[in-house]
């Protein structure tokens, strides 16, 4: 007599992240991570590799169905996650690969032009910092500016500006007899991470009166 066995195969959905892509770039800063599917009744390994855990990053749960992680430390980083059912078996290791930026610190700056007149035009001639201090490339500026009154000429302006040039061909007028300060306030961004406004000051000296000849 045969003896008939029944063979269950168990399927397993593949978890996927729902709502990051495949490689992430981001700031220092507090990310979510979710499961898609959801299933209930699993439960899921989370890993982090690249750095160290309470001093580079800190990972919040272990198992769950969602996650965030505090990042840090600037660096690359690989989160992963495996679903492991209730009846034990184990899906494929979903990984997200996270490079985290630095926040650019760039030092204040100043220099001193004459009054642009007619038969002299002085420019900034000063290029924005790309690199900071602590080594973050800047790869664009916020720039706004205090023009004093007294002082004729258009100080360059804009959000997302890409060009360490940008300020470089400003001229400026001084029609006082006193030193004028224009001053920049510039947001460096390496990547999409915005650094704390450093200031340019722009010092534009008195303009030259024309002597007069007396005979």
């Amino acid at each position: 007599m045969k003896t008939k066995r029944i063979l269950s195969v168990i399927a397993l959905a593949v978890v996927s992240f729902a709502t990051v892509q495949a490689q992430q770039v981001l700031c220092p800063s507090t990310a979510n991570y979710d499961i898609n599917p959801n299933n209930p009744t699993s439960t899921y390994d989370w890993t982090l590799t690249g750095g160290v855990d309470n001093t580079d990053y800190v990972l919040g749960s272990a198992t769950g169905t969602s996650n965030s992680v505090q990042w840090i430390t600037p660096g690359n980083y690989s989160l992963t996650a495996q679903e492991t059912t209730d009846k034990n078996c184990k899906g494929p290791i979903q990984t997200v690969t996270v490079t985290v930026s630095e926040f650019p610190i760039v030092a204040d700056d100043l220099t001193t032009i004459c009054s642009t007149n007619s038969v002299q035009t002085d420019v900034v001639a000063l290029n924005l910092a790309t690199t900071g201090t602590n080594g973050a490339t800047v790869n664009k500026w916020d720039i706004t500016a205090s023009v004093p009154a007294g002082i004729t000429g258009t100080a360059t302006t804009g959000t997302g500006l890409t060009s360490a040039t940008a300020i470089a061909s400003d001229t400026f007028t001084n029609t006082t007899s006193a030193d004028l300060d224009v001053v920049y306030t510039i947001t460096p961004y390496a990547g999409t991470c915005p650094g704390t406004p450093y200031t340019v000051t722009v010092k534009v000296l008195p303009d030259v009166l024309a002597p007069t000849i007396t005979f």
